[in-house]
């Protein structure tokens, strides 16, 4: 089938069980389709990543071995520099970066515990879950909470096991509507 084809001619409209099983048929093979060609792209991408791991292995390894030959000559450059943190070389640079000084909570439950009061955040947000039981058992909305009916939301859920291939011409869909 030509990717710019109809699916269906325009005059095809779902007016019958048969035709609707038809459709859901059709739709259920195209879903089981996108399935398995996206199964078969991820194969083929993990195959190409795996091998582009292979090639470029000697040059990793390479990088990994000559950073580790510079670094040390590059410690003794900068300190001879007195305040410069890189060299330049013809086919680059090699230097430092500072990252700016951070804390880490490493504390104990205990420690959060004896934790002077200013040092402590708490998050403080509505518990929706306890809401709604308050709401139920009182009958009544808090303020500040406005209830959203649950909205309808079709779906179409496929199922194609177990089903002939050639199912679809068991169906008394005319050709010519196809």
């Amino acid at each position: 089938m030509e990717d710019d084809a109809p699916i269906v001619r325009p005059e095809f409209v779902v007016d019958s069980r048969n035709r609707a099983e038809w459709a859901m048929m059709t739709l259920a093979r195209a879903e089981r389709n996108i399935a398995e060609k996206r199964h078969a792209a991820q194969i083929l991408i993990e195959r190409i990543q795996a091998r582009c791991e292979e090639m470029c292995k000697r040059d990793t390894d390479t990088v990994s071995k000559m950073t580790d030959l510079l670094h040390p000559w590059a410690q003794v450059e900068v300190a001879k520099a007195g305040g410069q943190k890189h060299v330049k070389l013809m086919a680059g640079d090699i230097g430092y970066r500072q990252n700016p000084e951070h804390l880490d909570w490493i504390g104990t439950d205990e420690d959060l515990a004896a934790l002077p009061e200013e040092l402590k955040r708490v998050k403080i947000e509505p518990n929706k879950v306890a809401t709604k039981k308050f709401i139920k058992e009182k009958g009544e909305i808090p303020a500040g909470f406005d209830v959203v009916p649950g909205n309808i939301q079709w779906y179409v859920k496929t199922n194609l096991d177990g089903l002939p291939d050639d199912a679809l011409k068991l169906l008394d869909v005319p050709e010519e509507l196809l």
